[in-house]
């Protein structure tokens, strides 16, 4: 497993690609491990400090999983976000977000995809082909891709699901 500390410009590229969810400023130290995952590091150790440390025992939970920085099939760059990462966030995110109602969520927390209502389709229709944030109530319950159907497409963990 490789590690990557993100410089600067790598760092602003992903918080860019983020922007459909809003701006954000963050401080932490932002970690690229293996080909996808980005995770995030607000600890007391240095970049080279942890790169030492890698070195000697190659650990890959580093930090928070933080989502992923991925080059779709027509290799136009997207990043999505973690849950934990959008409870973190969550004051910051402005934009992007589809709200579900209590039969949807139910569905949702049982990782299926969820198809939206007429008028949520409706409300919702310039965010069709985008990662979008998912909101329940007061809650981020997720991230979702929207298809052009209006069906929200679940990343929602399996570990995070509720089993049968």
């Amino acid at each position: 497993m490789k590690i990557e500390i993100m410089n600067k410009s790598k760092k602003q590229d992903f918080l860019k690609e983020l922007s459909y969810l809003g701006e954000f400023k963050m401080q932490q130290l932002f970690l690229k491990t293996g080909q996808e995952s980005v995770r995030i590091y607000s600890g007391h150790l240095l970049s080279d400090e942890i790169l030492k440390i890698w070195r000697h025992f190659p650990v890959e939970g580093l930090g928070l999983y933080f989502g992923k920085q991925i080059i779709d099939r027509h290799g136009v760059k997207e990043a999505r976000l973690s849950l934990d990462a959008l409870h973190t966030i969550r004051k910051d995110i402005t934009d992007s977000i589809v709200e579900i109602n209590h039969e949807q969520v139910e569905k949702w927390f049982r990782g299926n995809n969820v198809e939206l209502t007429p008028e949520q389709k409706n409300n919702y229709s310039r965010f069709v082909g985008k990662f979008v944030a998912v909101k329940f109530g007061e809650d981020f319950v997720g991230t979702a891709r929207l298809s052009a159907d209006g069906i929200l497409i679940s990343f929602l963990p399996k570990e995070r699901r509720i089993r049968n």
